[in-house]
């Protein structure tokens, strides 16, 4: 039978003996447009061990589910790079897989035998849901597009003690904790008057969670009401933590090594 190796533990990149007898090495993965989901970082260490070992690299190209006419937030600071960062590129990138591993061998010096197919019907301003094409979750907490959309301003409360509702139906979409009032941070939240995004109170309850934060207890929080598609996520997100910080206090605390890359 086929063997499979999981690049997603201990071992990141191919190793040599993961790559003998191996004539091309494919990449076709559905990317979430946000710098810190990991795809496109196994795509990059792929990209060098295929290149290493004198192996074409082949990517099928797939739409940037969030848009590829909208990019937003910083750009990383190279001296925080780390698996879950490795490039110079905007936290919202507005680029597809094929157009990443482009710019990792012309803009950060991979070396590899490269070839993109290119995809067929899809236009920048498409969101996934454009496309007709059926959202397969491409993690378990990546349930729809309304999720990926939030996520690169959510997903920097993982350096947080807030939950991000991971082990719900809408992870990424809401945070919330157990010290939280929803209602007030809410209002204090819509006071940005940050364009097409809305904040609603919400009480949730997460479950079997892998952050393990408020495993079976009730939490309050926000969520994120996307009313447009190219509603900037980060600044949302600074927002948020800047009121959540606010109303904490001693709870709060920054889990630096998740928070800095």
């Amino acid at each position: 039978g086929v063997v499979i190796h999981s690049l997603y533990g201990d071992t990141r990149k191919p190793t040599s003996d993961m790559l003998k007898g191996v004539d091309v090495l494919v990449f076709d993965m559905q990317d979430v447009g946000a710098r810190y989901y990991t795809y496109v970082s196994t795509m990059a260490l792929a990209m060098e061990a295929a290149g290493e070992h004198n192996i074409p690299f082949l990517v099928l190209d797939r739409p940037n589910p969030i848009r590829g006419d909208v990019v937003q937030g910083n750009t990383l600071n190279p001296s925080y790079k780390t698996f879950v960062g490795m490039y110079e590129v905007p936290m919202r990138h507005g680029m597809t897989p094929g157009e990443l591993a482009r710019m990792y061998v012309g803009d950060f010096g991979i070396s590899v035998d490269l070839t993109v197919v290119p995809i067929e019907g899809w236009t920048r301003d498409m969101t996934f849901d454009n496309t007709n094409l059926p959202w397969v979750a491409p993690s378990p907490n990546m349930p729809d597009v309304a999720s990926a959309l939030a996520y690169p301003g959510t997903c920097l409360f993982e350096g947080t003690p807030i939950s991000v509702g991971r082990g719900t139906e809408k992870a990424f979409q809401w945070i919330g904790a157990p010290w939280l009032d929803g209602q007030e941070l809410a209002e204090a939240l819509n006071e940005y008057e940050i364009d097409g995004v809305r904040f609603e109170p919400v009480t949730f309850t997460p479950r079997n969670a892998g952050d393990r934060k408020f495993e079976g207890v009730s939490v309050e929080g926000v969520q994120l009401i996307a009313l447009s598609t190219d509603y900037d996520a980060s600044r949302a997100g600074v927002a948020m933590l800047i009121e959540t910080y606010r109303v904490s206090q001693e709870n709060w605390s920054w889990y630096e090594a998740h928070f800095d890359r």
